[in-house]
């Protein structure tokens, strides 16, 4: 049976697809191939979907992503026009909020300018984007500093209810998609015509592999014979408040990115809270994802 299925009857299945990973991504792609036919096995460490990354992120569904002309800022806004009809369709809460890039300086105000017209550029009509002063910045987002000299608004950002588009998603797909949990992928290597990967239970083989380990991604590349850049972890560091109000994401407007960073602002979120973050945190170790009550 689909959706439920128990690795020790089915070893040695073929699948058309192989996903390694039950985040976001790894169910996300697993929704679209099993919408055109494909068979798919998804194969995850851990007892049940977005137990990794997944469920320790501020659940912004972005627009800017630098830089743009890297494929992860594309599939980003690409990504981003379709949450509306996915989110509708699986019944997950979901909404469109503006993004305002602030400055609080005088001298800022040339290099918004600046950043604005490069937004309008690259956005290429897809987004709105406007300019505005310190009036229709408070008309949007009356808890604004007095301080605030102007921002950049950005229309097109989305928040949403991660826990349950991760829940729908694989309520979605039982039935369409072999689901295997507690089941650690050893190792992979091609076999003739098929991809043989090596499990904690058992052996199964494919035509294509997607690697969607998230954050031991480069791990999982490794066992599969590739050889790639390590990930070097980061702690998303975020505060959540309740009894807080705004209506769009508040961030500080930057012309430069210096480093590393997770961005960082004010997001409202479906839990009618509000998130402080997140900053970045260089670690030791992937597993430490610690929060605090």
């Amino acid at each position: 049976m689909r959706g439920g299925v128990s690795t020790a009857d089915h070893e040695g299945l073929g699948y058309d697809v192989a996903i390694i990973g039950a985040g976001i991504t790894g169910l996300m792609t697993a929704y679209t191939l099993a919408e055109e036919g494909y068979r798919v096995g998804v194969f995850e460490a851990a007892s049940g979907p977005g137990q990794g990354v997944t469920a320790n992120q501020s659940e912004v569904i972005h627009v800017v992503q630098l830089p743009f002309g890297s494929i992860k800022s594309r599939l980003a806004r690409e990504g981003n026009l379709m949450y509306d009809e996915l989110c509708a369709r699986l019944g997950v809460p979901f909404k469109r909020v503006s993004a305002l890039l602030v400055v609080r300086s005088r001298l800022m105000l040339a290099p918004l300018l600046l950043g604005y017209l490069y937004l309008r550029l690259n956005l290429r009509g897809r987004f709105g984007v406007r300019i505005t002063g310190p009036r229709g910045a408070f008309e949007l987002e009356p808890r604004l500093s007095d301080k605030v000299k102007g921002a950049i608004v950005v229309d097109g950002y989305g928040v949403v209810d991660s826990k349950r588009l991760i829940a729908k998603l694989h309520e979605h797909l039982a039935g369409k998609v072999d689901f295997h949990f507690n089941c650690e992928v050893l190792s992979g290597k091609p076999q003739g015509p098929v991809f043989q990967l090596r499990t904690t239970r058992g052996d199964f083989a494919c035509k294509c592999v997607v690697n969607a380990a998230g954050l031991y991604a480069d791990e999982m590349a490794a066992r599969l014979g590739l050889r790639v850049e390590p990930i070097k972890p980061g702690l998303g560091v975020m505060t959540e408040y309740g009894g807080l109000e705004v209506n769009s994401i508040i961030a500080p407007f930057s012309l430069i990115q210096r480093g590393r960073t997770k961005g960082g602002g004010i997001i409202p979120t479906m839990r009618g809270t509000v998130v402080f973050g997140p900053n970045l945190r260089l670690l030791e170790r992937k597993s430490d994802s610690r929060t605090h009550g």
